[in-house]
């Protein structure tokens, strides 16, 4: 191991760390359903992407619903990536 992954990792666990508490007290304030500082400034942005979704934030999923989202995210991502792997030639800033 070199100085440089030593600096690099201690710097990491350090920040990590230093998140520990701020990190844990906001999602602690948003599971309980009180104001903490980022769920009130994108507040709007959240209630336009429900209502563009057709998601009703109060009612729970199924696991069938749940099963359902999680499979279609990962399908849009490896979708995604394999598409960005594929067209990295023609993609902009592309150093090549």
């Amino acid at each position: 191991m070199n100085w440089n992954n030593f600096i690099q990792s201690a710097s990491y666990i350090t920040v990590l760390l230093i998140m520990v508490k701020p990190l844990g007290i906001y999602m602690a304030r948003i599971y309980t359903g009180k104001k903490a500082g980022l769920n009130v400034w994108f507040a709007p942005a959240e209630r336009w992407t429900y209502q563009l979704s057709g998601i009703d934030p109060q009612r729970e999923m199924s696991w069938k619903q749940y099963a359902f989202s999680a499979m279609l995210f990962n399908i849009i991502g490896i979708a995604a990536v394999y598409a960005i792997q594929r067209l990295q030639s023609h993609l902009p800033l592309n150093p090549m």
